[in-house]
């Protein structure tokens, strides 16, 4: 003889909900961890286009007057004779579209790269070893104003540059405030107004 059960038990309603917690929490993960990759990838799209226009920048400013671009994107001048603390970090400007955002530019313009000061070091009588050299990324040593050789600290405000590598670097805070960041390596030259 069988017997036939009607309705639904305790136990039953517990594994059910159970069941239907587990794939409740699974499902949530799923779309914080895809609104996370979202989001990260949202914010890598606006640091590459912010990157992109400050290039642009940069380098309609190299056409109009190579001699400004220099100071204009990496800060104060190294001095050329004398003692003064050399400018190796570069000049920062605030990105507000980005959490803590952060645009770091450095331009170099010892075209050897020899005697690569340190950060912070000071100068004492040596023009030549005034700003940092130029690093692999962008070529290393290259001729910078186009006189043929590669032994030169380009002028005051690099008013005899025809180029001047560039390193962008650009940083910011993700969700859970680990730091993001991007480099770019860039040559900035004028096109139509050679110095030189």
């Amino acid at each position: 003889m069988t017997t036939s059960r009607s309705g639904v038990s305790l136990v039953d309603v517990s594994i059910g909900l159970a069941v239907f917690a587990g794939l409740a929490l699974t499902v949530a993960m799923a779309l914080t961890a895809g609104s996370r990759g979202g989001e990260s990838a949202w914010r890598h799209s606006v640091a590459q286009s912010l990157l992109r226009d400050k290039l642009a920048e940069m380098q309609e400013a190299a056409n109009v007057d190579m001699k400004d671009v220099y100071v204009a994107y990496h800060g104060t001048w190294d001095k050329p004779t004398g003692s003064g603390t050399i400018n190796t970090t570069g000049k920062d400007f605030a990105v507000p579209e980005l959490p803590h955002g952060n645009l770091n530019i450095r331009l170099y313009k010892n075209e050897s790269g020899a005697g690569a000061p340190t950060p912070g070091a000071t100068i004492s009588g040596r023009p030549d070893r005034a700003t940092a050299y130029i690093p692999a990324e962008l070529g290393g040593a290259r001729d910078l104003n186009g006189d043929g050789d590669m032994n030169d600290e380009l002028g005051p405000t690099a008013d005899d540059a025809r180029l001047l590598p560039a390193r962008l670097e650009l940083t910011w805070r993700d969700s859970t405030g680990v730091v993001e960041r991007i480099v770019v390596h860039a040559l900035i030259g004028s096109t139509t107004n050679l110095n030189n």
